[in-house]
């Protein structure tokens, strides 16, 4: 398959929205990187907890709307 290319002037910038402001957006994926043992599992079960209880986060940003998580 060959390769495409795009003009970068030709793309159009698009307001992103965010799950966690400035640090988890919605709609794109999103690395949680540490070494072995520093809490990664821990903290993804945790943001899971706080967008199915629609909680405040830990920082006190503004309540996430109840949502679902896979």
């Amino acid at each position: 398959m060959p390769a495409r290319t795009t003009n970068m002037e030709a793309l159009q910038d698009e307001q992103l929205m965010w799950l966690w402001k400035n640090r988890i957006p919605l709609s794109r994926t999103t690395l949680i990187e540490g070494m072995p043992g520093c809490g990664k599992s821990g903290l993804t079960v945790q943001i899971a907890a706080m967008v199915t209880n629609g909680s405040a986060w830990p920082d006190g940003t503004s309540e996430t709307p109840p949502g679902q998580v896979l």
